[in-house]
């Protein structure tokens, strides 16, 4: 199989504007190409030279709003029903433990006023976390 990489100017698609622009290599290829034993495209994205990096804002959270959040969750959490809730959290577990669709119960425990964490540990408990074992994570986790 042949490989080629072109330029084109992210601009140029709709993309980035201005002195931020990125070259990228033609990233698709004609699939009906590739599948005829055409040539296929492989994708780089790389910077002008000498283009300077454009300014990137960083958003930054409020610290007043933090407080009224966590209160918010507090006073949800205080008002809703716990057994409606547990049972709801109680199903989300069950259907996962098994080949049920999970969305149903998912919505049941939003309505029940289950907060995403919640839902989020009753599913950790059930398959666990993810751990990435990739080279990549291994070399960017060394001291």
């Amino acid at each position: 199989m042949r490989v080629a990489a072109g330029r084109f100017c992210a601009s140029e698609l709709g993309g980035l504007d201005g002195p931020g622009d990125v070259a990228v290599a033609e990233g698709v290829a004609d699939s009906r190409s590739v599948d005829r034993g055409g040539v296929a495209t492989l994708g780089v994205v790389v910077a002008l030279a000498g283009a300077s990096p454009a300014a990137t804002d960083v958003f930054q959270l409020d610290p007043e709003i933090e407080p009224k959040q966590v209160e918010r969750v507090r006073a949800v959490r205080a008002s809703r029903s716990q057994t409606e809730w547990r049972a709801a959290l109680d199903e989300v577990e069950t259907s996962a433990r098994g080949t049920a669709n999970l969305v149903p119960p998912i919505i049941a425990a939003v309505e029940a006023h289950a907060t995403l964490g919640e839902i989020a540990d009753t599913m950790r408990k059930v398959f666990g976390e993810h751990q990435d074992v990739s080279p990549v994570a291994a070399a960017a986790t060394r001291p």
